[in-house]
């Protein structure tokens, strides 16, 4: 965690607990620069999260919905897997190979959207796009509407 000024220092803001609030180095570096208190809170609501540190797992996901023009989700769709037996097997696919940006200790949202691609990629080469589960639900719904 990083102390980081809400209006920084080099626009006036003050080196006081009213003025300071604690981010992860990374959001600490994503942070707005501007005069304005209501508006970097306003940033810290919009980008907080749930659990801890999936926040740029979720940016990563926007990045590929960005690059791809649909989500990461309806890519999982379109692969069948609804079980968390089919994500596991996703995710045991062996990551490819990545170097973080420059001298940061992390990889970045265009990086982790790619690792995203290439692992769906590795996946249709091992499984296929099967959409074989989804096949099935739809004609067993069929049949149990009258």
């Amino acid at each position: 965690m990083q102390r980081c000024h809400i209006i920084p220092d080099s626009l006036g803001g003050k080196d006081e607990p009213s003025n300071l609030v604690l981010l992860r180095e990374r959001c600490h570096i994503d942070a707005p620069n501007i005069e304005s208190k209501s508006f970097m809170w306003d940033w810290i609501r919009a980008n907080g999260t749930s659990f801890y540190d999936t926040f740029w797992q979720t940016r990563a996901a926007k990045e590929y919905e960005f690059i791809y023009k649909k989500s990461f989700r309806q890519e999982l769709q379109e692969r069948d897997m609804l079980t968390p037996r089919d994500l596991e097997k996703f995710v045991t696919i062996p990551m490819v190979r990545s170097v973080n940006h420059f001298a940061h200790p992390w990889k970045n949202d265009s990086t982790n959207a790619g690792l995203l691609r290439m692992r769906l990629e590795e996946y249709d080469k091992k499984y296929g796009k099967k959409r074989q589960k989804r096949k099935v639900l739809e004609k067993r719904n069929k049949n149990l509407i009258p």
